[in-house]
């Protein structure tokens, strides 16, 4: 999932390991979904030491 900037704030008040999953399930009409085939697309990143895991 990749968000859109206009929802930045929404995501910095997110606590725990809560994820974005309200924020995508209230903005359904935002959704742009693309289909991949690639098992490393599905890679949760959540903070700057998973981004830094992967490389």
């Amino acid at each position: 999932v990749i968000f859109s900037i206009k929802y930045k704030s929404a995501l910095l008040k997110l606590t725990g390991d809560v994820g974005g999953r309200g924020i995508i399930e209230k903005h359904r009409d935002d959704i742009l979904e693309i289909p991949v085939d690639s098992k490393d697309i599905n890679v949760d990143i959540d903070a700057l030491s998973d981004y830094q895991r992967l490389n």
